[in-house]
């Protein structure tokens, strides 16, 4: 006689109110104005050979104007990170880069409309949609066109769109319209079905200028295509359909991967919260279970260290989840908090 599946254990409280998504938290200001984006949107732009020699001359400049103590900031703040990195590494400081890390191994998974998660994983279908865009680096722009094509021109006539990356022409407008739509999609998140977002940069595709790129998922492909058609996306793709042929030297994508039920997975080990374990499901909570708000929202995290949780084909509705067990012992059967 087999095992009755067991429930799964969401490992995340649901909230009364509805989380930041990843795209959010990345949005808030960390520097001045300045946020997380911004920030490495600036560093893609030189290489670290520009970015020490930009700190070259200022230092030079420094050490001209007041002499040795131009060595002090610099010599500081080194011996400041050299000892923050020692006191977290001797455990008498906290590791801020641990906050939110859950030390467990969990997968995702959407509740009911109850808020129940039961033992079915992949209980629902999800979309994936991928949208990117970059600056590229190649060819010169001049009055007669990039390389001597006048199919293609430009404002800028005869100046060269290599160098100028965030600054190069369309780009602050294409950033515009991106950030844009991306908060008013957002903001309408259960109109379009939006359960999350996260913002990524190519990791050394290229020295600089590297592509940026954006994951959204949605509950179904309807949503997704409402929001695309929304005025708000609208515009942006106006825009672009106008001045295509100003904008040769800019690349802009999209992808979308529609995932039924039973056809989808996640699975994480001593992570934070990220890509599909950062999203947030609305559930209107029955009457029985009605606090002081009327809705709550739940993290798809669940513990899968057992049952069908444990492995990609059990998550996937393929096995019951004991198709590992020929490997010996588990890791995490005495893993985890």
């Amino acid at each position: 006689m087999s095992a009755i599946p067991m429930d799964f254990v969401n490992l995340v409280p649901p909230s009364p109110t509805k989380p930041k998504s990843q795209w959010m938290k990345a949005n808030t200001p960390v520097f001045g104005p300045l946020n997380g984006q911004a920030l490495s949107g600036i560093r893609d732009q030189f290489t670290i050979s520009t970015w020490l020699s930009l700190g070259a001359i200022l230092q030079t400049a420094a050490y001209l104007l007041v002499g040795r103590l131009s060595l002090l900031p610099a010599s500081a703040l080194v011996a400041y990170r050299v000892l923050d990195a020692f006191l977290m590494t001797v455990g008498v400081k906290r590791n801020p880069a641990m906050d939110g890390v859950i030390l467990n191994k969990f997968a995702a998974a959407f509740p009911d409309a109850g808020g129940k998660f039961g033992n079915k994983p992949a209980r629902e279908g999800v979309v994936c949609f991928l949208i990117g865009a970059r600056c590229n680096q190649y060819g010169s722009m001049g009055a007669d066109g990039i390389k001597g094509n006048p199919e293609y021109t430009s404002p800028l006539l005869t100046c060269n769109i290599v160098p100028l990356g965030l600054l190069g022409y369309g780009f602050k407008d294409l950033g515009k319209f991106f950030e844009a739509n991306t908060k008013e999609c957002e903001a309408h998140a259960d109109e379009y079905g939006l359960i999350g977002m996260s913002s990524w940069i190519s990791n050394g595709e290229r020295a600089t200028g590297n592509e940026i790129m954006a994951v959204m998922y949605f509950k179904d492909v309807e949503g997704l295509h409402k929001f695309a058609h929304g005025p708000q996306h609208r515009k942006g793709w106006e825009w672009w359909n106008k001045n295509l042929r100003k904008l040769p030297h800019l690349s802009i994508w999209h992808e979308v991967f529609a995932a039924p039920a039973g056809h989808w997975e996640g699975i994480y080990a001593n992570s934070h919260a990220t890509g599909l374990g950062a999203t947030a499901i609305r559930v209107e909570l029955p009457a029985s279970e009605k606090g002081s708000a009327e809705t709550a929202w739940f993290s798809p995290i669940v513990d899968a260290r057992k049952g069908v949780l444990k492995t990609s084909a059990g998550r996937m509705t393929m096995s019951n989840g004991d198709d590992h067990d020929k490997y010996g012992d588990d890791p995490y059967d005495n893993y985890g908090q």
